[in-house]
């Protein structure tokens, strides 16, 4: 020991600090990484759970826009029905109204052929007529309508 004068305090602070050590580590670091180990795995537990809720969140959201799609789709078929139905309407009460158009045309024009066969009966016996008068007045006496016999 000679050598090594100090070899006793060296071991004693050895053997202190290796007290000290395992005396820290069974009160102190231990419970510490514990704790610190605890906190991570909420940490990891509660990043978990977030992706979790936020998938599934991405998944509402998807099936909101899908219905959303699926409704305007369908108010948009509703539409397009109700426009279709709306023309076809139309083009019928178009055509009941030009046939009814036609046929108002086709009377008046019977009507009006009736008329004019009419005028013109009634043109020939005034024409006749005032033939007849007209040749007794050159003639100054009465005519007859079988040719003058």
């Amino acid at each position: 020991m000679e050598n090594f004068p100090h070899l006793p305090t060296l071991l004693s602070v050895g053997a202190a600090v290796v007290f000290v050590m395992l005396v820290l580590n069974q009160f102190l670091f231990k419970p510490l990484r514990t704790i610190i180990d605890e906190r991570e795995r909420r940490t990891t537990h509660a990043q978990e759970e977030l992706e979790a809720a936020n998938i599934l969140q991405a998944e509402r959201l998807d099936q909101i826009e899908n219905r959303l799609k699926e409704a305007r789709r369908e108010a948009h078929d509703i539409r397009d029905t109700a426009q279709r139905a709306g023309r076809a309407e139309r083009d019928e009460r178009m055509m009941e109204a030009r046939k009814a158009a036609q046929d108002i045309v086709e009377k008046a024009r019977e009507e009006l052929a009736a008329d004019v066969e009419i005028a013109h009966k009634d043109l020939e016996s005034e024409a006749e007529r005032l033939s007849q008068l007209i040749a007794e007045q050159v003639l100054g006496r009465p005519v007859g309508s079988e040719g003058g016999k």
